[in-house]
């Protein structure tokens, strides 16, 4: 959990299985948890989940939603 920071952009796994651009709005360290909002999406849409659906960005990365 040490890499994720509140505020951080990162790539999180959508619905469909697809890496989006996303950024780390909160942490649950204890149940290892991330609160994600989408890039393109409004705050209420956040989802929290599990670290194994987020990574750090990969160098040129590019969503279907526009280039990071």
């Amino acid at each position: 959990m040490e890499e994720f920071k509140v505020g951080q952009k990162v790539q999180a796994l959508d619905e469909l299985a697809r890496w989006e651009s996303a950024k780390v709005l909160a942490i649950n360290e204890e149940e290892k948890r991330l609160l994600v909002n989408f890039a393109g999406w409004g705050p209420e849409f956040a989802e929290w989940m599990p670290t194994k659906r987020v990574r750090l960005p990969v160098l040129g990365f590019q969503s279907e939603i526009g280039k990071e």
